[in-house]
């Protein structure tokens, strides 16, 4: 997800405000950043805290419940679910053969093929 400057400015306040057993886990670099923030905003008694994470679900546009599997969606997210890795050959025999296939070597600057 790509944070905006008033995005990061709340986030940081939030982990100032928030119990020192929690500030190991809400960083920006954190996947699930938004799912924790909730689980902070549902069991924290600071009206402050509360207040910050709120404002900072409204700039992202969610509501506070609504947050899926625990993180937000963002735009290419369909795209990189569908995309699956290549698969691996099946016989050790296939392997070797692709391996010859795709191997190359490059010595003082030119390229020798095995």
């Amino acid at each position: 997800m790509l944070y905006t400057k008033p995005m990061i400015e709340l986030v940081f306040q939030i982990r100032r405000l928030c119990p020192s057993e929690l500030k190991p886990i809400i960083k920006l670099a954190n996947p699930n950043l938004f799912g924790e923030l909730q689980s902070l905003y549902q069991g924290d008694n600071c009206t402050a805290c509360k207040k910050l994470i709120t404002e900072l679900f409204s700039l992202v546009e969610t509501p506070l419940g609504e947050s899926s599997k625990g993180g937000l969606s963002y735009p290419g997210q369909s795209f990189f679910e569908n995309v699956t890795a290549k698969s691996e050959p099946k016989s050790p025999e296939a392997a070797a053969e692709m391996l010859k296939k795709s191997r190359k070597r490059v010595y003082r600057g030119q390229v020798i093929e095995d």
